[in-house]
C-alpha cells in the first residue's frame, strides 16, 4: 500500500496551515517569538539610558546657570540600584526557600535531576545574598 498525496503541500505546510496561531510557537495562542523579548529588553535599556543622562545633563545645566549644585544622574543611578538590590533580596530570600524545598523534595522523591537543581538554587540565594557586596 502506498501513500498518495492529494495536494502538493508537504506535512509540515498542512500542520503550519490548520495549526492555531501562535502554537507551533511555543504551544499557546499568543507566544511571542523569542527575538521579541530581546528586542523589548533593548528598548527597556535605551529607555533607562536616556532617563539616566537627561538627569545628568538637567543637572549639568542647573549648575552652569549658576543654580543650586546639581548632583550627577550617576550618583541617582547608584541609589536606584542600591534601592533595587535591597528589595531584590527581600524577594529572593523566600523564593530561595522555595527552591531549596522544592529541590529537596525532588531529592527525596528521587528525581535524578533533583541534585542539579539543588546546587542552582544554592547559588542562585548565595548571589542574591552577596549581590550588595559586589555591587558595594
Amino acid at each position: 500500500m502506498t501513500y498518495r498525496r492529494e495536494s502538493s503541500r508537504s506535512r509540515r505546510e498542512v500542520a503550519h496551515a490548520d495549526a492555531v496561531p501562535g502554537e507551533l510557537n511555543g504551544g499557546y495562542a499568543g507566544a511571542r517569538p523569542r527575538g521579541a523579548h530581546l528586542i523589548n529588553l533593548a528598548k527597556a535599556s535605551v529607555l533607562a539610558l536616556i532617563v539616566a543622562a537627561s538627569n545628568a545633563s538637567l543637572s549639568a545645566l542647573r549648575t552652569a546657570a549658576g543654580g543650586t549644585s546639581g548632583t550627577s544622574g550617576l550618583h541617582d543611578v547608584a541609589n536606584f540600584l542600591d534601592n533595587l538590590a535591597t528589595y531584590l533580596i527581600y524577594l529572593a530570600i523566600p523564593g530561595g526557600a522555595l527552591g531549596l524545598i522544592a529541590s529537596g523534595g525532588m531529592l527525596i522523591a528521587g528525581n535524578p535531576e533533583a541534585p542539579k537543581w539543588l546546587a542552582r538554587s544554592a547559588v542562585g540565594v548565595g548571589v542574591v545574598l552577596l549581590a550588595k557586596g559586589i555591587m558595594a
